[in-house]
């Protein structure tokens, strides 16, 4: 075996992935505004092509098929965004008796801190202060982050008309930029893709409503003021796995101390999210997402975090859909099964038992004999040539 033929060592191959995953991160960090909108409207063609299909298949153009899938998907996005507008105007309608109710929770806040920590007695009205000079600034920073909002409101239904028109010169691009023997397997991986993320997806539009009535009940129940807000708000944010009901629980509180004095209220709306929550995680979730994908929460958790860093709440979203379509690929792959393993949730009990592993290590010596007694028989380089 000649020098180039060696295969690397393991530490250069992991010198290598890293190297090239730092390389990717860099590039989505810096390009996020470009490939998330790409990113949404490659998984929205995803979740389309099946009705799209269907349609096809009963004789409806092309165009006019997309056009349909894709305005039907839209009605269900802009129905989500006028019902949490609608709310957020009739929030808007209270503001000045929020702003007292915050003022008076500030003055009792304050008081207690006096009370019990000795503080100054205008150590809470400065930190007001200092976090309204950064109004502005914050004021600022919506602006934009709402007029990225819109660019991607436009260009995701761009993107995914044109992914759909253009999917069999995709689909044929990659095919042909691979060599014959790896075509089935790339068209099994996007096949599986596809499948798997538009059952997901689909599942978890389900598990959002289900949330939702669960929700607007359970809040109807304890008293709580702006119902549907908090209720779609937490169901959406609740698409952010262990992450989003955290932030969608925080925000309902806040809402609810602005115009109620009663600690009561908020401690009920805590408990109606907790329980839809548990529920959620043992019932709802398995029965309807679970069985699509099977990631474990270790990599979950991860994946959200690193989204997050990268992308903001758009790289939130897109972390577990990514994490399965890698889990997918790997999977299809033999060499990389590996790790499509270890993101699963299908934990190999017999691995770890102590009594496995020592069987393991004492057969270990004699699989380390027969491997030496084959290469000492096997016939030399030269000898093979000659």
């Amino acid at each position: 075996m000649s020098a180039t033929d060696r295969p690397l060592p393991f530490y250069a191959k992991l010198a290598l992935v890293m190297l090239l995953l730092s390389l990717l991160c860099g590039i989505v960090y810096f390009l996020h505004g470009i490939l998330f909108p790409l990113y949404f409207g490659l998984l929205l063609a995803f979740v389309l092509m099946p009705m799209i299909s269907r349609l096809n298949r009963i004789g409806i153009p092309n165009i006019v098929s997309i056009l349909v899938s894709l305005f039907l998907s839209i009605v269900i996005v802009v129905s989500i965004v006028y019902i949490l507008v609608t709310q957020i105007a009739s929030f808007a309608k209270d503001w000045p008796q929020l702003q007292r109710n915050f003022e008076l929770y500030i003055v009792n806040i304050n008081r207690w801190l006096v009370e019990h920590f000795h503080v100054k007695p205008d150590f809470l009205n400065q930190q007001v202060a200092g976090l309204s000079g950064q109004a502005g600034s914050l004021v600022t920073t919506t602006l934009f982050s709402i007029t990225d909002i819109l660019n991607n409101l436009v260009l995701i239904p761009l993107y995914t008309f044109l992914i759909l028109y253009y999917r069999k010169l995709l689909m044929k691009f990659l095919l042909d930029l691979c060599e014959v023997d790896y075509t089935p397997r790339i068209f099994e991986v996007i096949e599986a893709s596809k499948q798997v993320i538009s059952s997901y997806i689909f599942g978890l539009l389900i598990e959002m409503i289900i949330v939702t009535c669960l929700n607007t009940l359970g809040l109807w129940f304890v008293g709580a003021k702006y119902v549907m807000l908090i209720a779609v708000m937490a169901a959406v944010l609740n698409l952010i796995p262990y992450i989003g009901m955290i932030i969608a629980g925080i925000l309902g509180v806040l809402i609810t101390m602005s115009y109620t004095q009663d600690i009561s209220t908020p401690i009920g709306i805590i408990a109606v999210l907790v329980i839809v929550q548990i529920l959620d995680n043992n019932f709802i979730f398995p029965a309807i997402v679970g069985g699509k994908v099977k990631l474990n929460s270790l990599f979950s958790v991860v994946a959200v975090l690193l989204g997050g860093l990268l992308g903001g709440i758009s790289g939130m979203f897109l972390s577990i859909p990514t994490l399965a379509i890698l889990k997918v690929t790997f999977d299809k792959i033999p060499h990389l099964k590996p790790w499509g393993m270890v993101l699963g949730d299908d934990i190999p009990v017999k691995y770890l038992s102590w009594k496995h592993m020592a069987k393991l290590w004492k057969k270990a010596p004699e699989n380390v004999h027969i491997v030496i007694e084959a290469q000492q028989d096997a016939p030399s380089e030269k000898q093979s040539g000659q």
